[in-house]
Order: C-alpha cells, then sequence, then structure tokens
C-alpha cells in the first residue's frame, strides 16, 4: 500500500486515494463527500452521503448502511493531505475560474471542478 501511495503523491486524487486506503471510506463515500463535510480544524469529516456512477448516470444517496453514516477522526498526515489538496484545487479553480464548476466535493474529475454531472 505505502509503494501504491508514494507513486500518487503528484495525483490529482491523491487524498481520495489516501482517505480510501488509510481512513477506510468506501470509493461511493470519498466521490461523495463534501468540503462542507471536512472540518481540518477539528481534525474530522462526516460521512454524510454517497455517489455511485451507474454509466453516464450518477447518484446521490445516502451511504451503504445507516452504520456507515459516520464521523471520522483524522490523523496529522491525512490533515495535511486533505489541506494540500484543498490549496491545489481553490488554484485550480482560480487558473480555470471561466470553466470552473464548484461543485463542492473534495474529489474531481476534471480541472472543472465537477467529477460527476448529478441527476438526481
Amino acid at each position: 500500500m505505502a509503494l501504491f501511495l508514494d507513486h500518487t503523491t503528484d495525483c490529482r486524487l491523491t487524498a481520495m486515494w489516501w482517505l480510501i486506503s488509510l481512513r477506510g471510506l468506501r470509493r461511493s463515500e470519498t466521490a461523495g463527500l463534501r468540503w462542507v463535510d471536512v472540518d481540518l480544524d477539528g481534525r474530522v469529516i462526516t460521512i454524510d452521503q454517497q455517489r455511485i456512477a451507474y454509466g453516464q448516470a450518477v447518484t446521490v444517496g445516502p451511504p451503504k448502511t445507516t452504520a456507515s453514516r459516520h464521523t471520522i477522526a483524522l490523523d496529522h498526515t491525512t490533515v495535511t493531505i486533505l489541506r494540500q489538496h484543498r490549496r491545489r484545487q481553490l488554484t485550480e479553480q482560480t487558473e480555470h475560474a471561466a470553466d470552473w464548476t464548484d461543485s463542492g466535493y473534495t474529489s474531481s474529475h476534471n480541472r472543472t471542478g465537477s467529477r460527476y454531472t448529478r441527476t438526481t
């Protein structure tokens, strides 16, 4: 796992891979994680929804199970990675302002800010 994470340090999805690998989130939970669900000063994230792609359609809804809706404490390294990720995202937003759509999500597919087109 360490080797994989080392190879993703310059990837735009480093924070997503980190949360999946070391904090135990499901891919759908990281896809649904919004910045309003992240408290970097309090060092916690709240899993409140998930996003799932079915072909070109994307659904947003509650996590897979009732127990999946919870708050996760973050260690110092994870907070640092998320802060770096947020700075990168804000820089991209500034650089691509004309094309940027602020989805509010922590993970985005491209430099226009959206990972998926929300259909529901």
